[in-house]
């Protein structure tokens, strides 16, 4: 099982996959760049899962990113089922 990482790595080219294509036909390159940033606080949350459940972790990362509460749910469904890259249990979410 994951634990908190120090570093994981990725393709060089991975901007130009259908995920990321997606992701910026909506978002532009800010919200590629949220996601990694948020792929960085799963890294670093313990098993590498975020409990959108709490409260405090969900604002957190809102502010974090530069969303409202309700922009980041938005974004997050997105990275959901559209571009599946994220993948979510029970409020708690997680990437490969």
């Amino acid at each position: 099982m994951k634990k908190n990482l120090t570093f994981y790595s990725h393709y060089c080219n991975s901007h130009n996959h259908w995920k990321f294509k997606l992701l910026r036909s909506k978002y532009g390159w800010a919200g590629e760049g949220k996601f990694w940033a948020l792929n960085n606080m799963i890294a670093d949350a313990e098993n590498c899962i975020l409990n959108l459940n709490k409260k405090n972790i969900k604002a957190s990362i809102a502010a974090d990113l530069q969303f409202s509460l309700n922009e980041l749910e938005d974004y997050i469904d997105f990275l959901l089922t559209e571009c599946e890259l994220i993948k979510s249990l029970d409020g708690q979410i997680y990437t490969k």
